[in-house]
């Protein structure tokens, strides 16, 4: 994804954030949003949020059931990637209620 074209609009709403959102720029000014833990065994392994979004969301997606041995056509892939988004949402959510949505320590 090619970040920087979206770097105008993202600009324009964080200049605005202490008028639109003052209680987010509050936390953002306090420090220590930006990052995330998945794990709670290494607490020096926080990464930013749109990278966990991300490492999710392809991890969801690459398991039994997803990308892997699906489909060579063009059309099946470019469906099953527009709605990859909301698919792992699901999946983590299920996961979580259940109780099988921590991340495991490496070893």
């Amino acid at each position: 994804m090619n970040y920087a074209r979206y770097l105008p609009c993202y600009y324009d709403q964080m200049s605005q954030l202490p008028i639109t959102q003052p209680e987010v720029y509050r936390k953002f000014m306090e420090g220590g949003c930006f990052s995330v833990q998945l794990g709670s065994v290494n607490p020096f392994c926080r990464i930013p949020v749109d990278q966990a979004i991300e490492e999710t969301v392809n991890k969801d997606t690459q398991t039994a059931g997803g990308t892997k041995g699906f489909s060579f056509k063009p059309e099946a892939v470019s469906i099953y990637y527009i709605t990859a988004e909301y698919r792992s949402m699901y999946l983590r959510q299920a996961r979580d209620l259940i109780g099988h949505g921590r991340s495991k320590p490496s070893q």
